[in-house]
This record gives structure tokens, sequence and C-alpha cells, in this order.
């Protein structure tokens, strides 16, 4: 009962936001991305460069639905799809993405319905996949209205809307890389292999394109992706995949 309760709770809070507007007690809760780059991944057989954003969140008190609307301007690429795989909220039952391909934007959604609220914490919330489909330019993404009355939003288990602190960045660049080309120059050889061994074991600099030293798509640039790399060179191994290495979030 008190699952369905939550449920009638929110529907009624998207409703009627301006009369049950609440506060964010605490640290103010967040929703940001972690970079301020679209990785366009270039790997053997692929045909059309892909790229993610991770979206995350952080809240200090327990929240019990999220609404999350963005538009966006990609002159240069198509957002494809949304992912909630490896998120925070993967295991609710309750998670919707909604595309109004017209006005360029997108409603994210997550809300406990017969789960807890959502804990405090910190973490992903959801991943936007990106395909190329022509020349490189920059790219947009920003929170919005989506209707019918939604925008960005948490809800605390009174049922209360309060809107979290959003972070940004809103502006991207967007670059292509070649899987696996970790010094950045020519194509995918021993020099990457050289280049790699340095970075991990003597210190020495990072690869141009971080996500280009992570072959094995492990977030992580590490001994493994030597070995897959010089089994890929030398023993017609496994393909480097795109990788999710990128800079730290500040």
């Amino acid at each position: 009962m008190r699952s369905k309760i939550w449920w009638i709770s929110l529907s009624l809070a998207l409703v009627t936001s301006l009369s049950l507007a609440g506060t964010d007690p605490g640290q103010p809760d967040t929703v940001y991305f972690c970079q301020n780059t679209l990785y366009f991944a270039i790997t053997p057989g692929d045909t059309v460069p892909e790229a993610f954003l991770k979206l995350s969140f952080f809240n200090d008190s327990l929240v019990q639905g999220i609404t999350i609307p963005f538009s966006y301007t990609l002159g240069f690429a198509t957002l494809d799809s949304v992912s909630y795989s490896g998120s925070r909220v993967e295991n609710l039952i309750f998670k919707t993405v909604n595309f109004d391909t017209n006005t360029d934007k997108v409603l994210m959604g997550a809300i406990p319905v017969e789960e807890d609220p959502i804990a405090p914490g910190r973490g992903l919330f959801a991943t936007l996949w990106f395909t190329l489909s022509s020349g490189l330019a920059s790219a947009s993404l920003d929170t919005t209205f989506f209707p019918p009355t939604n925008h960005l939003y948490f809800v605390n288990p009174s049922g209360a809307l309060y809107t979290p602190h959003w972070s940004g960045p809103a502006n991207f660049n967007a670059i292509t890389y070649k899987a696996g080309n970790a010094n950045n120059i020519g194509g995918v050889d021993l020099s990457d292999v050289i280049y790699l061994v340095n970075y991990i074991l003597k210190g020495g600099p990072a690869p141009p394109v971080l996500p280009a030293g992570d072959v094995n798509a492990s977030c992580n640039i590490e001994l493994a992706d030597v070995i897959l790399l010089v089994n890929y060179i030398l023993k017609g191994g496994p393909a480097p995949q795109a990788g999710c290495k990128f800079p730290a979030c500040n």
C-alpha cells in the first residue's frame, strides 16, 4: 500500500508543483555531467562512431522521485538512446525515457514504486548515447521544461518537490579518436604499446585522449590494456574497444 501512495503522491506533485514546492535540506542536491567532451570512438569493424555522456547526481537525504528534462542542440550527432544500466536507479521498476524529436528534448525519470526511497549518495543516474552523423562541432545540453508539467525536480519522502542544483556543464566539445591509438599518432601500432607502458609503469605522459588508452573498456588504464593491445597487433586478438576512462570529476 505504501508504494501506491507514493506513486499517487508523486503524480499529484507533478501536477500541482507550485502548491507543493519544498526546500532542499542540508547540502544542495546536484545533477551534473562529469565530462565536457563527447569522445566518438572509431573501432575496427564499426561503421558509425559512437559516444556517450554519463549523467550523475548527488543527494544527501532520501529521494522519492526524480525528473530530469533536457533540451539539446546536436547539429553533428544524434541522441539515440538513454540507458540506466549500472546506475543508482538501475533496480527501480519505474524508469522512463521520453523523447520529443520535434523540439529536441528528452525527459528522464525514476520513481521508487515498490522499492525504498533512493538513499543518500553520489553516482550515475543515466548514460546518454550518441552517434556521429556529420562533421564535428560543439554541442549543448541544458535543463528545460518538458510538457505537461516536468521541470528538473527531486521529490522528498513527504511528496514535496524541490529543484536540485544543476552544475552542468551545458556546452560540450566533440572529438573522434581511434580506439587503442594511445599516442594519438597515425594508426594503432607498437608505438602505442610503448606509450602505454611508459605511462603505466614509468610515470610518462597520459594518452592525449584518455579513452584511447582504455582499450579493454574497463574505465581504467592498466597493464591489461597493454596485453590486449599486444595480442591485437601481433596475434590478431580481440580489437580495441571504445574506452570509458575520462578525466575525473571535480
